[in-house]
């Protein structure tokens, strides 16, 4: 069954209509902060900084960029999350991501104890 014009023209503009939403994928709610505006559907968005910055960021043992203000835009659900930097202790933790929820994670990476560390050892000069 063929269209006219005026259904054909209705239905062209119900579809890109359709498209339009679809393609858009995120919300802007009021009341919310400018980061929780536009949180796409279905997912939780982590907002990671470390001390020291510039350190690895990974979940579930994927690297997934560096710090600081690294935004995950993920799944509702746990994951691992690990934070790490030459030099410096990994920081550990398992964290809940809820669904149009801003996660606000703050990690203070441990410094390496002297145990930790190799030590050098040189033969002895002789000062004479």
């Amino acid at each position: 069954m063929l269209m006219t014009g005026f259904k054909m023209k209705r239905f062209s503009v119900w579809f890109m209509l359709m498209v339009a939403f679809a393609s858009v994928g995120c919300t802007a709610r009021r009341g919310a902060s400018k980061e929780e505006q536009f949180i796409p559907l279905e997912r939780g968005m982590a907002v990671i900084q470390s001390t020291p910055p510039d350190a690895s960021v990974y979940i579930n043992g994927a690297l997934v960029g560096k710090t600081p203000q690294k935004k995950l835009f993920l799944i509702p659900g746990t994951y691992d999350l690990e934070i790490r930097k030459e030099g410096f202790g990994p920081w550990k933790e398992k964290i809940l991501i809820l669904e149009n929820t801003v996660h606000e994670i703050q990690a203070k990476l441990p410094g390496f104890s002297p145990t930790d560390t190799p030590v050098l050892k040189r033969p002895a000069e002789r000062l004479y």
